[in-house]
C-alpha cells in the first residue's frame, strides 16, 4: 500500500512539471509575439527535429536524394556508350525481341519459320505461382536462332500487370547485332521482312529509325490449330 502511494505521489510530480514546462512555454511565446516571431518559428524547428536550413548553409548531396524517375529523351542520352561506333564494313544484322506469355508461345514456330538469318531473342513472362508449363528444346531444336529467356514475376507483381516495357528491357540488353526490331508476339514477320530491311540500314548514322509498317489480315479462328494454319496462308 505504502509502495503504491509513493507511486502515486510520483505520477503527480511528474504531471505538474510537464504542466509547468508547458506553462512556460506557452509564456515565452507570448513574449516572443509580442517582441519577435523569428524566434518561435526557430524554436519550433529545432523542436520539430532542426531541419530548417539556415542562411549561408550548404546544401548537401545526402539532404537532396535524387528523383526515382528521370526522363531521358534522345537529347540527353549519350548514345556513344550504348552504340559504339563501328567499322564501315560492318555488314548490317537484325535482332528481332519478342516478349510473350506461355499462352502465346504457339505463334512462335511461325515467327521461326519466317525469321530465318538472324538472331531471335523471345522473353518469356512466367507469372507467380504459375501452373503452366513448357519445353525450351521444343522451340530451339528446330530454330536454332532463338534464345529463350525467361522472366519469372516476384510475387509481389500483381496477377493483372503485365510488365511489357520491362520484358522488352530485358530483351534488348542481350543484342549483339547491329540494329534490332521490338515486336510483340502477335506480330508475326513477312518471310522477306529481313532482306527488305537491310539495304536501308545504316551503319555511320546513329539518330536514324527505321519504322516497319503492320496490317491486320482478314480472317478469324477459334482453336490455336486454325490460328497456325491461318498464319501460315
Amino acid at each position: 500500500k505504502i509502495l503504491e502511494d509513493d507511486e502515486a505521489h510520483g505520477m503527480e510530480d511528474v504531471e505538474e512539471e510537464e504542466v509547468d514546462e508547458a506553462a512556460r512555454k506557452e509564456e515565452e511565446r507570448e513574449k516572443a509575439r509580442s517582441g519577435g516571431g523569428d524566434n518561435v518559428e526557430e524554436e519550433e524547428a529545432e523542436e520539430a527535429g532542426g531541419g530548417v536550413m539556415k542562411e549561408g548553409e550548404e546544401e548537401g548531396v545526402e539532404d537532396s536524394p535524387p528523383p526515382h524517375r528521370q526522363l531521358i529523351t534522345l537529347d540527353n542520352i549519350d548514345t556513344s556508350q550504348l552504340c559504339p561506333p563501328l567499322p564501315e564494313d560492318t555488314i548490317p544484322s537484325i535482332t528481332l525481341v519478342i516478349q510473350s506469355t506461355i499462352s502465346r508461345l504457339w505463334i512462335i514456330p511461325e515467327t521461326c519459320h519466317r525469321w530465318t538469318t538472324d538472331p531471335i531473342i523471345l522473353v518469356v513472362y512466367i507469372p507467380h505461382n504459375n501452373t503452366e508449363t513448357f519445353n525450351e528444346r521444343n522451340y530451339t531444336s528446330s530454330c536454332p536462332q532463338l534464345t529463350i529467356i525467361k522472366f519469372n514475376a516476384p510475387s509481389t507483381q500483381p496477377p493483372h500487370e503485365y510488365p511489357v516495357n520491362q520484358l522488352r528491357n530485358i530483351g534488348l540488353k542481350h543484342i549483339k547485332t547491329t540494329h534490332f526490331l521490338v515486336l510483340d508476339v502477335d506480330f508475326i514477320p513477312s518471310a522477306d521482312l529481313p532482306s527488305a530491311l537491310k539495304p536501308h540500314l545504316s551503319i555511320t548514322s546513329d539518330n536514324n529509325a527505321l519504322v516497319v509498317p503492320a496490317f491486320e489480315r482478314e480472317g478469324t479462328c477459334d482453336t490455336i490449330p486454325q490460328c497456325q494454319s491461318l498464319s501460315q496462308n
